[in-house]
């Protein structure tokens, strides 16, 4: 059985590189965004890959696809 403590609260990335081959003329940048959940007790952190765009109401992200979990 894994245990919970196995699983870091936040993982830094460096990203630099998928910024730069993402970045586009429209003001807009792609990053990954970790995501954790807690299920029966048990921590799961999954990873998506989100855009990110400004609109007249301020920033925006959407997820572009959900990349899966750390095991």
């Amino acid at each position: 059985m894994k245990s919970s403590a196995n699983i870091p609260n936040r993982v830094v990335v460096k990203t630099f590189w998928v910024a730069k081959i993402f970045r586009s003329d429209k003001n807009q940048d792609m990053f990954i965004r970790p995501i954790n959940v807690t299920k029966n007790g048990k921590r799961h952190a999954y990873w998506s890959l989100v855009e990110s765009h400004r609109t007249e109401r301020g920033p925006r992200q959407r997820v572009v696809a959900y990349l899966g979990k750390i095991d």
